[in-house]
This record gives C-alpha cells, structure tokens and sequence, in this order.
C-alpha cells in the first residue's frame, strides 16, 4: 500500500485483492470503501483487470488449439434473475446459457487423425446399418472384462463396509482391473467464454459450436485440416445426434 503511494503501477497487492473480492461477490459499495483505503482496485478498474485476464487466456486457447490436440465439451448454465418487488418493467426472469472447456487430449499427436476418417455426409439423415454380431453385441471378452470390474466393485463396496475384514487381506492385491490404463497425469483444461445461447434445439447446437470454433477460437478451413476431427461432447448431441451433425456437416462439409 505504501509502494503504490509512490508509484501508481505498483499495484499487484491490490490487484490481487480486487481479484479476490469480485470471486467472492463483494458488493460495489465496498469496491469503493476499500479502495479508498488504499487495499484494493476500485470495481472499475477490476472488472478491466478480469477483461485483460480473460483476452490473455483467449490468445493462449488460439494459439493451443493450433498446435495441440483438443476436444471440446460444453453443456448448458441456468441463472435464475429475481427482484424484490416484481414491476412491468422488473420482473423475475429466467437465462439460459451455455458454457464450454477445451480439454486437451492424452498422447494424441496434433494432426496425427486426417478429415478423411470421417464418413462424407450426402444426405442429411444417415442411415447406419447396424449388425447384432457386430455393432449391437459385446464380444466374449467385453463381457469377461465388465463382469471382472463388477466382482472387483462388489469385493470393494463389502470391504469398506467391514475394515476388519480388510485388514485379512493386506498381503492380496486388492487393486482394480485395468484395461488399457492412461499413466498418472494432470489434464490440462481452458474454460471458454460463457454464450447467452440456448442450445436445447439443434439450431441452438449450431450456434454453439459457430460460436466456439469461429468466433471464439477463430479457427479457419486450414486450421480445421490441420488439426484433423475434433472430439466434441454435448448432452444435445446425445439426444439428436443424427440431425444435429448432418445438419451442421451441410453448413460446415470441411469439418
């Protein structure tokens, strides 16, 4: 505090503390009693620190997603707006939104999956020709492998139950099956902007994923190619899935 009496840009202390106060949900009248002090940013001068915070962590996002293999999951956010006294002009209301994360993938090489894994969309809805024996049936040792996993978490449920019995068993390996296991590693994720889009039609899918791929991350044809498919998750996609994809391959054919 005494630092930033000599030299206005002296200022991390308060910075920091401003940035703290705004995760709290400090009110505005307190931003000003604070700052007034000396402890803090006035609630101005935070919310353009946030702004130049959120455009940094945006150009790191750009530049990854061309150099790195992602995927996207992004799912819907409902806030619910209530006053005190509802007016013609106040009245409670309710927004729906949509938030997303790039999720960077685990020793997958950036550009290592082509486009032309991708089947060519002609039509808007796809026809799959689906076999038992082969697409709808687990295969013998899918079943072994789940019915192995199931034993271990029946085993695992009576255990925590009894430690006693627990303590029986210390010299036996009591760790779960693993099927293709990922070594230990720390997932890097990225938080994207926040959307006012409802997304619980499929032209509100279309929406987000226009407002992630283009206007967020800025992503051209050739950054789409050089990238190859992107793995995206989305509980609309799940629930029409053939019409929202064929629907956005007509619009985007080079995704």
């Amino acid at each position: 505090m005494i630092a930033q009496t000599r030299n206005e840009k002296a200022s991390e202390f308060q910075l920091v503390t401003c940035i703290y106060l705004l995760a709290c949900g400090a009110s505005r009248s307190l931003f000003d009693v604070l700052n007034h002090a000396g402890f803090s940013l006035s609630y101005s001068s935070a919310m353009g620190k946030v702004k130049e915070l959120g455009q940094e962590k945006l150009r790191k996002m750009q530049e990854l997603v061309r150099t790195r293999n992602v995927m996207v999951i992004w799912d819907n956010i409902n806030i619910a707006f209530r006053v005190n006294e509802q007016r013609q002009a106040s009245k409670d209301h309710f927004d729906n939104g949509t938030t997303g994360t790039m999720v960077t993938t685990y020793d997958v090489p950036f550009g290592s999956i082509p486009l032309s894994v991708l089947p060519p969309r002609k039509k808007r809805r796809i026809i799959h020709n689906f076999k038992p024996e082969s697409d709808l049936l687990p295969s013998v040792k899918e079943i072994t492998e789940l019915e192995r996993c199931f034993e271990w978490h029946i085993e695992n449920i009576f255990l925590n139950a009894y430690p006693e019995v627990r303590r029986c068993f210390e010299k036996v390996d009591l760790s779960p099956p693993n099927i293709i296991p990922i070594p230990v590693h720390k997932t890097e994720q990225y938080p994207l902007p926040a959307a006012l889009i409802d997304k619980s039609t499929i032209d509100g899918t279309l929406d987000v994923i226009d407002h992630i791929f283009f206007r967020t991350l800025k992503l051209t044809e050739d950054d789409i190619k050089n990238h190859g498919p992107f793995l995206a998750a989305g509980d609309q996609l799940s629930n029409s899935l053939t019409d929202t994809v064929c629907s956005f391959s007509c619009q985007y054919p080079h995704l």
